[in-house]
């Protein structure tokens, strides 16, 4: 699976939005059109990268998933301070394409960093 940093800020803000980590989220609602299982894979990444707590488990026998626990980490609410902005969220990556770069976290991090600076004038 290749990661789809579109999806993993889709899935940060939403969590976002949520009640503390006891509220039912819906992946297969959420996220029509997406594979169930890719955007569980992603939250796994995401709890593995400690932006997300918790526990995202797939059941391939009826394409669902059962989250227990999922909640922003520090890491998850800083990264979506930078990237909330969709006009931010372009820039940043938009420069990594155009560099011809692969996408990583960290790299994605400093470019919206830099992106946000400069909306400030401070770069």
């Amino acid at each position: 699976m290749k990661r789809d940093m579109d999806l993993i800020r889709a899935i940060l803000l939403d969590i976002e939005t949520r009640k503390p980590a006891y509220e039912r989220w819906d992946a297969e609602t959420f996220f029509k059109g997406k594979d169930v299982a890719v955007v569980v894979e992603h939250m796994n990444l995401l709890i593995k990268a400690n932006f997300l707590t918790g526990k995202a488990i797939y059941n391939p026998q009826d394409n669902s998933c059962s989250l227990f626990g999922i909640d922003l980490t520090w890491n998850g609410h800083e990264f979506l301070s930078l990237s909330r902005e969709s006009h931010v969220w372009k820039i940043a990556k938009d420069k990594i394409i155009d560099a011809g770069l692969a996408f990583s976290m960290p790299l994605l991090m400093e470019s919206l960093k830099n992106v946000a600076k400069n909306c400030l004038n401070l770069g």
